[in-house]
C-alpha cells in the first residue's frame, strides 16, 4: 500500500487568451466575451451625458439602465463642444461619474470621442487618440478596466469618399494600427472599437480590413464598429443590408452597429426615414449588436428615444426601441455582462462519490438530510473544491466549500483575479480520495469540467467505473491521508460496533448509519491499497 504521486506536469492548450480572461471584456473570433469568458451581444444606446443642454443634474444613466440596455456609448469630447462649458472636459470627475453610474447599473460603458465626426485629416486623429493615454484619462480606464470599451473617435476618414479610395484605405489601416499600438505600449489593454469610414458607414470597408487590423493590435482585443445610415448606401433595402451583414461575419470580425436610427440628415435634419425595424430583425437573427442614436438631446426630435430622457417620456421611435416585440431591449433585453451583475464569475464542475452514488437512480444518496442536516433533496453532500497552481509547488490559490447536489454538479462564484488562471481543480470529501483533474484548466465560467464522464478525466485515471459511460472519486479515505487501508476501518471499526448515526466520515454511502454495508464499500479498496494522484 502507498501513495501514488504523479510527478510529470502534463500540457494544457487553450484558444483563448489569459491575458485578457479575468481582467477585461475581450474578443474571440467574432464574438465578444465579458471578463468571466460570458458571451455578449452588446445592445443599447446613445447618450451624450454632459452635452448639448448640459446641467449638473442632467446625468440620466439610472433611466437608461430602465431600458434594458446592456450598454451605453458615452459621447465625449476632448475639446469642448459648442454650448458646453469647458471645466465638463478638463475635469475628469465628470466622466468618472458617468463611468462609474455606468457599473453600478451593470452596463458597459463606452466611451467615445465625438470631436472629428466625418472629418478626414489623419493627423488630427492620431492627435485626438493621445487623449486616451494621458495620465488622468488611462487612471480611470486601468480603475474600469473589467468593463470599459474605447471608442477612438466617431466616424473619423475617409476611404470610399476619397478621391484615391486604395490609398485611403492603406492610410485608414496604417493610422489605426499606430494609434492602437500607441495605447497598448501605455499598458491599456481594454477592447478597442473602430468605427467605419465614410461617417460611420462603409461596413463593407471594415469587412475588407478588419482582419488586418486585429492582426496589428498586440492584444487582438479590437471591435469593429458600423453607423447604419444607410438610405444610400444600401438603399434602404433590408436584403442589400442582410448581405452586407452576412459579410462582415463572414470575415469573422467582432461587429456592432454602433449607431443606428431612424431618420438619415441631408440637406435637412431628418430628411430620410430609415428602414431601420428591418435591419433591427436582421441584427436579432445574426446575433449583431446595436446602439440606438439617441437617448435625448438630439437635433433632430423624432430621432430621440425619450423627450424628457426617462422612460415615462418615450416617443414613437424610443416604443419600437425599448417595446417592440422582435427586437426590443425591455420585450427582448440583452444579457448583461455576468461580472458586472454578479461581481464574480461563475465555474461548473461535476463529479460523483462511488460510495454515496445509487445507480439505480443514477444520482447520489442525500447524506446531509439522511444525517438530520437541512430539508433538502437536491443535496448530497458538501465537498471542498481547490484550485491548485499549475506551476510547482502547486499551491492552493483558492479553496472553497461547496454545496453538492445529487446530479453531481457543484457550482461556484470566484473572484476577478482567479478567472484566467490556469489551475488544477482538486476535490476533497470528508471519506473521499483527494481527485486532481488530469490537467490545468483555464478558469473560465464557459467551462463546466466533468469529471464524471471518462475516468481519464481525473488524473491518473484515478476513478472507479459506476456505470456504463459513468466514473466517481473511491470512497473510504476516512482518515484523508490520500489512500485507503487498514486504518480507515480501524477508524470505522467502533461505530460499525455501536451503530452510530448521523453526520460520521465512516457513513460511507451516506444513508446516515454507519453499518457493515459501508466497509463492504471500501473493502476492495483496502485490499488494493488504493491511494490518491496528486502533485
Amino acid at each position: 500500500m502507498k501513495r501514488i504521486l504523479l510527478v510529470l506536469v502534463l500540457p494544457f492548450f487553450c484558444f483563448i487568451s489569459s491575458a485578457q480572461l479575468g481582467s477585461t471584456i475581450y474578443v474571440n473570433g467574432k464574438n465578444i466575451l465579458g471578463p468571466c469568458g460570458d458571451t455578449l451581444t452588446l445592445r443599447g444606446v446613445n447618450y451624450a451625458p454632459y452635452n448639448w443642454g448640459w446641467s449638473p443634474t442632467q446625468l440620466r444613466i439610472s433611466n437608461i439602465a430602465q431600458s434594458g440596455a446592456n450598454c451605453v456609448r458615452l459621447v465625449w469630447y476632448k475639446n469642448p463642444a459648442s454650448g458646453t462649458p469647458t471645466t465638463v472636459y478638463t475635469n475628469l470627475t465628470y466622466l468618472d461619474s458617468a463611468l462609474s453610474k455606468c457599473i453600478q447599473n451593470n452596463m458597459i460603458p463606452i466611451v467615445d470621442l465625438h470631436d472629428l465626426t466625418c472629418t478626414n485629416v489623419p493627423a488630427n486623429l492620431t492627435t485626438l487618440a493621445t487623449w486616451f493615454i494621458a495620465p488622468g484619462v488611462k487612471s480611470l480606464i486601468n480603475k474600469y478596466k473589467h468593463s470599459i470599451i474605447l471608442n477612438i473617435a466617431n466616424e473619423c476618414l475617409y476611404v470610399s469618399w476619397a478621391s484615391n479610395p486604395t490609398t485611403a484605405q492603406s492610410t485608414f489601416v496604417s493610422t489605426y494600427s499606430a494609434i492602437v499600438n500607441s495605447i497598448r505600449s501605455n499598458g491599456i489593454t481594454v477592447p478597442i472599437m473602430i468605427d467605419a469610414p465614410d461617417c460611420g458607414q462603409s461596413i463593407d470597408v471594415l469587412t475588407a480590413i478588419g482582419p488586418t487590423l486585429q492582426t496589428a493590435d498586440p492584444n487582438h482585443n479590437l471591435i469593429f464598429s458600423a453607423h447604419a445610415y444607410w438610405y444610400a448606401y444600401a438603399n434602404n433595402d433590408s436584403l442589400t443590408m442582410l448581405t452586407k451583414i452576412n459579410n462582415a461575419l463572414a470575415a469573422n470580425i467582432p461587429l456592432v452597429l454602433g449607431e443606428i436610427a431612424n431618420t438619415q440628415d441631408d440637406a435637412q435634419m431628418c430628411q430620410y426615414a430609415l428602414n431601420y425595424k428591418a435591419l433591427l430583425n436582421i441584427c436579432k437573427a445574426k446575433k449583431v449588436g446595436w446602439l440606438a442614436w439617441s437617448w435625448d438631446n438630439d437635433g433632430c426630435a423624432s430621432r430621440q428615444i425619450t423627450t424628457a430622457g426617462s422612460v415615462t417620456s418615450l416617443t414613437t421611435y424610443g416604443q419600437e426601441i425599448l417595446n417592440n416585440s422582435g427586437f426590443g431591449l425591455l420585450t427582448n433585453p440583452p444579457s448583461k455582462s455576468m461580472y458586472l451583475e454578479h461581481d464574480a464569475c461563475k465555474i461548473s464542475i461535476r463529479a460523483f462519490h462511488e460510495g454515496l452514488y445509487n445507480s439505480v437512480d443514477h444520482k447520489m444518496n442525500t447524506a446531509l438530510l439522511n444525517s438530520g442536516i437541512g430539508t433538502s433533496t437536491l443535496l448530497a453532500d458538501s465537498i471542498t473544491l481547490h484550485l491548485k497552481a499549475n506551476t510547482s509547488p502547486y499551491q492552493t490559490i483558492y479553496s472553497k466549500k461547496l454545496a453538492w447536489q445529487t446530479n453531481g454538479w457543484m457550482d461556484d462564484w470566484l473572484p476577478l483575479g482567479i478567472t484566467g488562471t490556469n489551475s488544477f481543480y482538486a476535490l476533497c470529501h470528508r471519506n473521499g480520495l483527494e481527485t486532481w483533474s488530469s490537467s490545468a484548466q483555464q478558469v473560465r465560467t464557459t467551462l463546466r469540467y466533468d469529471f464524471t464522464s471518462n475516468a481519464n478525466k481525473a488524473m491518473g485515471n484515478n476513478q472507479i467505473y459506476l456505470e456504463n459511460g459513468v466514473y466517481g472519486m473511491y470512497s473510504g479515505d476516512v482518515n484523508q491521508d490520500d489512500v485507503i487501508d487498514v486504518f480507515d476501518y480501524l477508524l470505522m471499526e467502533p461505530d460499525i460496533v455501536n451503530g452510530n448515526f448521523g453526520y460520521l466520515a465512516s457513513d460511507i454511502n451516506g444513508d446516515g448509519v454507519v453499518d457493515i454495508f459501508d466497509y463492504i464499500l471500501i473493502e476492495i479498496n483496502i485490499i488494493l491499497g488504493q491511494g490518491a494522484w496528486h502533485l
